[in-house]
């Protein structure tokens, strides 16, 4: 199965692109540098590969990364949690009607995503 990757095209939303579609990501100035580092020591192991999504929305950054856990802002709950209370916490923390809708869909987003990006599955498939 080809690897995907989620862009977001203005006035279309969110697509879908084959990772391998080297030309699209060029276009879009996406690429790890010549001289990137994750850390001493640190290594992704063969047929591994990072899974997460990192979204600066218009109030908070959301922070999703192979688990049932969603961090929007300083706040960490689980995928479900979030579809139950996303409404809630937007008053509470005093989003505008937009503004929790917009959060409402990278939530979405990431829930239709989680049954492909879990970060188990990764453990226990190697």
């Amino acid at each position: 199965m080809e690897t995907q990757v989620y862009l977001y095209v203005i006035g279309e939303g969110w697509k879908v692109f084959a990772l391998s579609n080297t030309e699209e990501l060029k276009i879009r100035g996406i690429s790890i540098g010549n001289r990137a580092s994750i850390g001493d020591g640190a290594s992704i192991g063969n047929g591994v590969s990072v899974k997460s999504i990192y979204i600066k929305g218009s109030m908070n950054t959301v922070l999703y990364w192979g688990e049932d856990k969603i961090q929007i802002g300083c706040l960490q709950k689980s995928i479900d949690e979030w579809i139950n209370e996303y409404e809630y916490v937007g008053k509470y923390q005093m989003y505008s009607p937009d503004a929790i809708a917009e959060y409402g869909k990278y939530i979405q987003m990431i829930k239709s995503l989680h049954p492909t990006m879990k970060l188990s599955d990764q453990l226990t498939d190697k």
